[in-house]
């Protein structure tokens, strides 16, 4: 399974706009996701800062 760690902030702009949009997507031309397995780690080390993170599964 693939996931997708977001900000509900942008999984709400996401969702108005019919597509995910974030800043990596503009500056490195894919949006990262990782394994089911990974998620936990990921939300770790870059979204620790942010109090509502959701997880998608893709």
């Amino acid at each position: 399974m693939i996931t997708k760690v977001i900000t509900k902030r942008n999984w709400e702009i996401a969702k108005v706009d019919g597509e995910v949009n974030e800043a990596s997507l503009k500056e490195e031309g894919f949006i990262h996701c990782s394994f089911l397995q990974q998620a936990l780690k990921v939300a770790e080390k870059y979204f620790n800062h942010e109090e509502d993170v959701l997880l998608l599964t893709i």
